[in-house]
């Protein structure tokens, strides 16, 4: 996933009338940036598990804890990235995302 490297991970205010501009209706433009949020949070999702099953380790007894040192740092690294409603609100400012009616 590509995310830019100047996109702050906190949340920022925002012009809603650029919002509008775009789709002419709050309403429409809350759907795409849902919806293509959605399907950043789905993409996360799954490189965050395929990265942590490549570290995991199974135990016979379920009492047994393992930690593993690859397994927290990938965590931390997904913690520290902005949020796929960030994301999602820059790809739409940016008329990065195609949609139509």
């Amino acid at each position: 996933m590509n995310i830019p490297d100047n996109l702050e991970p906190n949340i920022q205010p925002l012009d809603l009338f650029k919002i509008l501009d775009e789709t002419g209706s709050i309403y429409r433009a809350l759907i795409i940036i849902g919806k293509r949020s959605n399907m950043i949070a789905q993409q996360m999702k799954q490189e965050i598990v395929s990265k942590i099953t490549d570290f995991s380790s199974y135990s016979d007894s379920v009492e047994e804890i393992v930690e593993n040192r690859e397994q927290i740092e990938i965590s931390k690294m997904y913690e520290q990235m902005p949020k796929p409603t960030i994301i999602a609100l820059y790809e739409y400012q940016n008329n990065l995302i195609d949609w139509k009616l």
